[in-house]
């Protein structure tokens, strides 16, 4: 009687990269991206993608993977200058013979101050000259005593820069601008009378 051999190595498949983790966080107006791989075997790189509402990507860029590993690799991205609101991001992981995978999706939300607000002279007499962004129709200058009482308001002229602004019947003491967008975002800066 004969025997056959077979070869059973060939049916098992192994992954090209061992995903340890997968995380954002926020730094200003910037995401960081960092991830983790234990293994890889034979990996190209990594494409890096964003989305607003979790199912449409865009590509952002690319990291090289080390390509044939089997310690710990840390990676990092950096999605900068983003929009305030929730942001998605996955990896896509290329293995050098074209073939690629999806990382887990994560989410990150994000609360950016795109607004810029500054008051000069701080500490202040009479006059100060509120700077901010370049206003649109819509957007409104406040100001409000240290215990939150609105003491004046102004609608502000499409296109300006600077607001200049009377403090001086107000007593000494702390106060706040806060300047309210219509795109919903709002800035505010803390100055003192003398």
């Amino acid at each position: 009687m004969a025997f056959v051999a077979y070869n059973f190595a060939s049916v098992l498949n192994v992954l090209p990269v061992g995903l340890t983790f997968f995380t954002s966080s926020i730094s200003g107006n910037d995401i960081q991206l960092l991830w983790q791989t234990a293994t890889e075997s034979n990996s190209s790189y990594f494409e890096i993608e964003s989305s607003r509402d979790g199912t449409q990507f865009i590509s952002l860029g690319v990291r090289n993977a080390e390509g044939n590993s089997s310690s710990n690799i840390n990676y990092s991205f950096t999605d900068t200058n983003v929009e305030s609101g929730v942001h998605y991001y996955r990896l896509k992981q290329f293995d050098k013979d074209g073939h690629f995978t999806y990382s887990k999706i994560i989410r990150q939300v994000a609360l950016v101050d795109k607004i810029k607000l500054s008051v000069y002279p701080n500490p202040a007499i009479n006059n100060v000259i509120v700077s901010h962004s370049t206003s649109v129709k819509g957007d409104e200058l406040n100001l409000y005593n240290s215990s939150g009482k609105l003491l004046w308001a102004k609608k502000l002229t499409p296109g300006t820069i600077q607001t200049n602004v009377n403090v001086s019947p107000y007593p000494a003491g702390g106060y706040i601008f806060q300047l309210n967008s219509s795109q919903q975002q709002t800035s505010s800066v803390k100055f003192l009378i003398n």
